[in-house]
């Protein structure tokens, strides 16, 4: 599956999470409707979660989510000069 597949197929959703104070990430299927894998970032330690909903998702668009996630979720540190 090529990245403008998944555009078609998937959709991605940023939010907020206060109460865990983090950012979630969201991976929809566009045609069933329904939720397929979720990340968390937690701006507490730093780390990153993984949560695959729907077992039957592609092992190319799971990989494609996981990069995306890892580079859209983590807070850009801009250095002081």
């Amino acid at each position: 599956m090529q990245n403008s597949d998944f555009d078609i197929r998937y959709e991605v959703v940023m939010a907020s999470d206060l109460q865990r104070d983090g950012m979630w990430l969201e991976f929809s299927d566009r045609l069933c409707g329904e939720l397929v894998f979720l990340a968390f970032y937690s701006d507490i330690d730093g780390s990153m979660e993984f949560e695959k909903i729907q077992a039957n998702l592609p092992p190319d668009a799971e990989a494609w989510f996981r990069e995306e996630a890892i580079r859209r979720l983590p807070p850009c540190v801009s250095g002081s000069d």
